[in-house]
């Protein structure tokens, strides 16, 4: 927690008297720390994987917004002639 408070900017100082700070120390507190270090690593390796997948999924919608672009001017040119087709005179063979 220590460190995620850290990196959030949320750590205001020990939230404990310093007489019971300094008994929390060797072994135990070593572990404590290894398993803040996990959980933090842990939730970096899951940020890191969730903008990966957000980038991605940007970069999809681009190339659909790409395909929807040219399908609405492909329609707009189709269209235009046959509106062009509609208001010509008609050929009777």
């Amino acid at each position: 927690m220590h460190a995620l408070l850290l990196t959030t900017g949320k750590h205001r100082g020990p939230s404990a008297p310093p007489q019971q700070l300094g008994s929390f120390g060797g072994p135990d507190a070593e572990r404590v720390a290894a398993g803040e270090r996990r959980l933090f690593d842990a939730r970096r390796r899951t940020v890191n994987g969730q903008k990966a997948q957000h980038h991605e999924r940007i970069e999809q919608l681009r190339h659909e917004i790409k395909g929807l672009s040219s399908q609405r001017d492909a329609k707009g040119r189709e269209l235009k002639l046959v509106r062009e087709e509609l208001g010509a005179p008609h050929a009777h063979v």
